[in-house]
């Protein structure tokens, strides 16, 4: 189970790569997370020490891909960071942001001549 940031700043489970946002905390202190995509129907249940109590997991749409994951947790954090600190450029937030998550190097990009795109020195 990881925890991520929505565009909005609300926070997000990410399980089998499955997002779910918080919807609300049940009389019993349950808390209730519903699948992000809103025609979904599939919750998670979880008690006070984050473990699944109750759930359906039957989604009717894909899971989200690993790099849509990576990106989506590389944006927000930018954005939050460019609305702290209005005075950095955003190119350099953003140059800050992927030198952080190694996001630079895991980028495989071709020409149309199928030459590498990105040309990245080696770490030594």
């Amino acid at each position: 189970m990881e925890r991520m940031l929505s565009e909005k700043g609300h926070g997000m489970l990410v399980i089998e790569s499955l997002k779910f946002r918080f919807h609300k905390t049940l009389a019993n202190g349950l808390q209730r997370w519903t699948c992000s995509i809103k025609t979904c129907k599939c919750f998670l249940k979880l008690d006070s020490s984050n473990s699944v109590v109750e759930k359906m997991t039957n989604h009717n749409h894909e899971k989200v891909s690993e790099k849509m994951l990576q990106r989506q947790h590389v944006s927000n954090a930018v954005k939050r960071k460019a609305m702290e600190d209005v005075c950095t450029r955003p190119t350099k937030l953003i140059h800050k942001k992927l030198k952080c998550h190694n996001a630079v190097e895991n980028i495989h990009l071709k020409t149309n001549k199928d030459e590498d795109f990105l040309l990245i020195n080696d770490k030594n």
